[in-house]
C-alpha cells in the first residue's frame, strides 16, 4: 500500500481528517500519531527507512524540507517526519469546465484577478436546434428546470479535483521519478 492509498482509507473512516483546522494531521501531535506511526513504516514510500517523527520544524539544528510525493517516490536511510499535508484542491484546467451531468458543470470557486472577488459559473449545455413539438417557451422552462436541478443539487455538477501530498521532514536520501502523486476528493 502507498501514502495516497491509506490517506485516502484514513479519510473514509475519518470523514473530517482533512477538514478544515485539521489539514496537518501529523504535525506537532505524537501522542495522536502513535497509532498511525507503525502503519506509515509498512508504506511503500517508507518501507527502506528508518522512521521517526519530529515536534518542530528545526532538529539538532536542521530545517525540513518540505517535498511534494512523487507516484514512486521511496525514503532510504533516516527520515524524520515532521507533517504530511495534503495541498488545496487542484482542478485541471483544461477539464473543469466540461460537463459533468447532463450537459451541465458548476465550476470551482475562481477568483477575479483584478478584485479578488469570488465567483464560480454554472454552465448548462443544450441544442439550439428547435425538436419538432418545442416552442421557445418549452426550451427556456427546459433550461430553468435544470438551472434549479443545479442549485439543489451542487455536489452532482461539480468537477472532481486533486489534492497532492507534501512532506516536511529531514530525509536523508529520496529517490523519485519526478511524477506527482495525487489522491481524488
Amino acid at each position: 500500500m502507498n501514502l495516497a492509498e491509506f490517506l485516502t482509507e484514513l479519510k473514509k473512516s475519518i470523514p473530517d481528517a482533512f477538514s478544515l483546522g485539521n489539514e496537518n494531521f501529523l504535525q506537532g501531535e505524537r501522542l495522536r500519531v502513535s497509532f498511525v506511526l507503525d502503519k506509515l513504516k509498512t508504506l511503500n514510500e517508507f518501507s527502506e527507512c528508518e522512521l521517526d517523527i519530529i515536534d518542530t520544524p528545526f532538529h539538532d539544528g536542521v530545517q525540513t524540507q518540505v517535498l511534494k510525493l512523487g507516484k514512486n517516490t521511496k525514503f532510504k536511510g533516516k527520515m524524520l517526519l515532521y507533517s504530511i499535508t495534503l495541498t488545496p484542491t487542484m482542478y485541471n484546467p483544461e477539464t473543469y469546465r466540461k460537463p459533468v451531468k447532463d450537459g451541465c458543470v458548476l465550476t470551482p470557486t475562481m477568483y477575479n484577478p483584478e478584485n479578488f472577488e469570488p465567483y464560480k459559473e454554472i454552465i448548462i449545455r443544450f441544442n439550439t436546434d428547435l425538436e419538432p413539438g418545442v416552442t421557445e417557451e418549452m426550451k427556456k422552462e427546459q433550461t430553468k428546470a435544470k438551472l434549479e436541478e443545479i442549485l439543489n443539487n451542487p455536489e452532482e455538477y461539480k468537477p472532481k479535483g486533486e489534492r497532492g501530498i507534501l512532506i516536511s521532514g529531514i530525509f536523508s536520501e529520496v529517490v523519485s521519478d519526478k511524477t506527482s502523486e495525487t489522491i481524488q476528493i
